[in-house]
């Protein structure tokens, strides 16, 4: 099961996506303070509510926090050593883009250890630079979840800007091999510049081909409702277009 359309009227926000067919990939931008956040919150909520046999994995803005991934992980029983080996066999490139003295990683008393080649001891996780953790973290929750929804907000967090596409490029890829459902946050320009370009051209011919929708959030100017907290979405081709001709979408 996925979403379809997304309603959602409190005296905050007003987003109604009724007539827009939301996507495999839904990225969410509009200014700080709008409401992306709370937009991500109310999704899990309705997914929680309506349909709680979906798993829906939620990647917050705060410091990574195992906790929740290893609960599912023994849940379904498949470990972080297993999935750790994966995702560094199956990302092994990227990662070393971000870390390249990176060796392996493991996983010891609910904490990550990373091994570097220049070094004899291990690293914790935790103690390396954010994006490296924001990197990884997005990885696990991409590689636990299954035909789900996988929320992520600020997914450029930490992350550098020259990066941006291929964490973007892992994240489509997962969700079109495990068959989730994402939808993301974001205020950077190159984030929505990498959804454009992967879905129009890298992953638009590929098997089981992926489908992108962006949604920007922003104030109404009609005297019916000014000021409410609004959403409108752009296909593929719409985004495309607008980017083509320089216009700014965060």
């Amino acid at each position: 099961m996925k979403l379809s359309t997304l309603k959602v009227q409190d005296n905050i926000l007003a987003v109604n996506l009724d007539n827009a067919d939301l996507a495999t990939i839904n990225l969410v931008g509009g200014s700080n303070g709008i409401g992306k956040t709370k937009l991500l919150h109310k999704i899990k909520h309705v997914v929680d509510t309506e349909a709680g046999w979906l798993p829906v994995f939620l990647i917050t803005d705060c410091d990574f926090d195992l906790t929740a991934i290893s609960n599912y992980a023994t849940k379904i029983d498949l470990s972080f050593e297993i999935a750790l080996v994966d995702i560094m066999k199956n990302n092994k490139d990227f990662i070393k883009q971000i870390e390249p003295d990176i060796e392996s990683l493991r996983h010891l008393d609910n904490r990550i250890l990373v091994k570097l080649k220049s070094s004899d001891t291990h690293s914790y996780l935790d103690e390396m630079g954010r994006g490296f953790q924001r990197i990884i973290e997005i990885l696990l929750n991409c590689y636990y979840l299954y035909d789900g929804i996988l929320l992520i907000d600020s997914v450029e967090l930490g992350v550098s800007a020259n990066h941006h596409k291929a964490l973007m490029s892992c994240i489509i890829e997962y969700a079109r091999e495990q068959r989730n459902q994402v939808f993301m946050t974001t205020h950077s320009q190159d984030m929505i510049q990498s959804l454009s370009e992967l879905t129009c051209k890298k992953f638009k011919f590929a098997d089981h081909a992926i489908n992108s929708l962006f949604i920007r959030l922003g104030r109404s100017v009609k005297n019916s409702n000014k000021g409410e907290v609004i959403a409108t979405a752009f296909d593929e081709k719409t985004l495309e277009s607008m980017l083509g001709m320089g216009i700014k979408m965060t």
